[in-house]
C-alpha cells in the first residue's frame, strides 16, 4: 500500500499508521523475522507479462490484475520493501540475482535464506 502514496513521507505516514493498527491497536505478534526475496527485475517483468492462466486467476473473472499490469508500480513495490530493511531490524532482503543479473538457482537462494535465519538465531 506504501507504495501507492505520493511521496516517501506520505509512505512513512501510511507504514507507521499501518503498523500501529496491526501491532498496537489489534494486538498482533510482531514477526521475529520476515524475509523478502529480491528477484530480478527482469524476472518478475517476464512473469508478469507472459499468459497466466488457471484456478488461482479465477477472481480476475477474466480481467487483468491493474497492480499486475504496472511494471512501474511492481518497481515502486520493490523499492519500498527494500526500503523496510533500514527501518525494521526483524526485516531481510534477501538478493536472489547471479552476478550477471539472472535469477540464482534454487538451491543458492535456499542457502541465502538458510544463513539468514541462522544468523537470527544465534
Amino acid at each position: 500500500q506504501c507504495a501507492k502514496c505520493a511521496n516517501e513521507y506520505e509512505s512513512e505516514l501510511l507504514r507507521d499508521w499501518i503498523f500501529n493498527l496491526e501491532y498496537n491497536e489489534n494486538g498482533i505478534i510482531k514477526p521475529d523475522l520476515t524475509l523478502f526475496l529480491d528477484v530480478p527485475f527482469d524476472f518478475t517483468k517476464r512473469k508478469l507479462t507472459e499468459e497466466r492462466i488457471g484456478e488461482d486467476r479465477d477472481y480476475l473473472q477474466g480481467k487483468k490484475d491493474i497492480h499486475e499490469a504496472s511494471l512501474s508500480f511492481q518497481e515502486k513495490v520493490r523499492e519500498v520493501y527494500i526500503q523496510q530493511q533500514s527501518k525494521d531490524e526483524s526485516f531481510k532482503v534477501i538478493d536472489c540475482s547471479d552476478s550477471e543479473g539472472g535469477m540464482l538457482p534454487p538451491s543458492e537462494i535456499f542457502n541465502r535464506v538458510l544463513g539468514t535465519i541462522t544468523v537470527m538465531v544465534d
